[in-house]
């Protein structure tokens, strides 16, 4: 399946915060999907080509954008740096898995947009693609990082944006880490 690399939020949420640029990010690269894989998005999101489709042109036009197949089981496209499927707002969203020593991360991307999702993990985007799918993808990544150590990250989360999450009462919830969330 090919799949969305995006990481987007993360680096402007890093420049909201007065963080420095990722290194070498303007030779970064990055990927998405294939023309064909847009054409079942309704009319209403592919109308006038939104912003963030068109923010992604200079990338593309500088030969910097690839296009990563992702399995279901998942794909590591660099060392630490693991792409995994998490359909349902588009069909090729992907989380972010990132690891280094015993140290790991999950970015949601666009498969968890707010906390409160957590805990009503039904609760649908109005820009979903397919919703059932994005309640089932938000459901299998967030019980996969239940009572783990694995930190997440939420793209679009407001403050704290990151934390650990836990199993409670048939739900689930974040627990911001000191000094890691916003």
């Amino acid at each position: 399946m090919r799949s969305v690399w995006d990481v987007t939020h993360c680096l402007c949420r890093a420049r909201r915060q007065g963080l420095p640029p990722c290194p070498g990010e303007p030779e970064s690269r990055r990927a998405g999907e294939p023309e064909s894989r847009r054409a079942g998005e309704p009319e209403s999101r592919r109308a006038g080509e939104p912003e963030s489709r068109r923010a992604g042109h200079p990338v593309r036009d500088a030969g910097l954008f690839d296009l990563v197949d992702v399995p279901d089981a998942g794909s590591e496209v660099a060392p630490g740096f693991r792409l995994r499927l998490a359909p349902g707002h588009t069909p090729g969203q992907v989380a972010v898995e990132l690891r280094s020593g015993a140290h790991s991360a999950v970015i949601t991307g666009d498969c968890v947009h707010h906390p409160v999702q957590l805990h009503r993990s039904a609760i649908t985007s109005c820009v979903d693609i397919d919703p059932g799918q994005a309640v089932r993808s938000r459901r299998e990544l967030i019980a996969s990082l239940a009572d783990t150590e694995t930190l997440l990250l939420g793209g679009r989360f407001p403050p704290p944006t990151a934390g650990l999450v836990t199993a409670e009462a048939g739900a689930y919830r974040l627990f911001p880490v000191p000094g890691v969330s916003a």
